[in-house]
């Protein structure tokens, strides 16, 4: 056999991949296992969501490729959303691109933007795609210190200017995983402001905006004005609404930004399944507020 690629390499296994086999091994022991590693919910989506994918799923005319731009009812329902949820206006032909869950969103957008040399601005306390990801495109990972004194918010300032001037993308997400931390719009604000003087693409990745407690409503890094010149942001219908396994999500914001992130994905995949679409749309347009909360 040939070697593998030199890029793997730098690529170290995927963690939860790794703690999944030791888990599936505790459990073929006998053992019950707790799994804290992973937020993968344990009860199912909404009724009307099942419903809805089946109904789909009978109709002949949606077992075809979907388009590499998603379902058009799709991205319109993504931008209702906005607008409801974050009072965020979108355009839903450039604005919304559907993802196979907001994972592969996540690396296909360090593809798109990082080249050998680059840079990226990492927190030390992150989901593992962000730093994989800029790996994988063959870039280095700056990691910017969360620490508990400065609200586990991104501490900009103790990144060198050097590294600042090389950096092209800065990962963040909130309501944090997994510390809690969330952010607030002052917050997003000064992050904004970092970026464009820096000339940077901020990722915001914001999967957990609908689980939140105490009444705090997690806003979106768009509701910023002129975030759309520098930021897209990824969202899930994984914790929202327990449909992780369902592999569905959308980035939205930067125009300019979707169609570099569709460069790639248009030659890696073919959209989704139809009838998937359409689940996502009921799961956005008829989910009760009652069960979200």
């Amino acid at each position: 056999m040939p070697e593998v690629a030199a890029r793997l390499n730098n690529l170290p296994p995927y963690v939860f991949s790794v703690i999944g086999d030791e888990i599936r091994q505790l459990q073929a022991q006998g053992h019950d296992v707790i799994r804290l590693d992973i937020g993968s919910p344990d009860m199912p989506p909404p009724p009307h969501v099942i419903e809805a994918l089946a109904q789909s799923a009978r109709q002949p005319n949606k077992h075809g490729y979907s388009g590499y731009r998603g379902s058009p009812a799709f991205r319109q329902a993504v931008a209702n959303y906005y607008k409801q949820r974050f009072g965020v206006d979108l355009d839903p032909d450039k604005e919304v691109l559907p993802l196979i869950g907001s994972k592969e969103g996540l690396v296909n957008i360090a593809l798109a933007y990082l080249d050998k040399g680059d840079i990226s601005l990492v927190p030390d306390i992150a989901y593992p795609s962000y730093a994989l990801g800029t790996r994988m495109a063959g870039a280095e990972p700056f990691f910017v210190p969360l620490i508990h004194e400065k609200g586990f918010l991104p501490d900009l300032q103790v990144v060198p200017k050097d590294v600042a001037q090389k950096a092209k993308l800065l990962w963040v997400n909130y309501p944090n995983n997994p510390t809690g931390a969330t952010a607030s719009l002052e917050d997003y604000q000064e992050i904004i402001n970092y970026c464009a003087a820096h000339d940077i693409l901020l990722v915001s990745d914001n999967p957990y905006c609908d689980v939140t407690f105490d009444g705090f409503v997690a806003p979106s890094i768009l509701q910023i004005d002129n975030a759309k010149s520098h930021a897209v942001e990824f969202m899930s219908f994984s914790k929202t609404f327990n449909m992780a396994g369902w592999r569905l999500g959308a980035a939205v914001g930067s125009a300019q930004a979707l169609e570099a992130l569709l460069r790639i994905k248009s030659n890696i995949d073919s959209g989704h399944f139809l009838s998937i679409y359409d689940a996502g749309i009921a799961a956005l347009e008829e989910t009760p507020v009652e069960w979200l909360q």
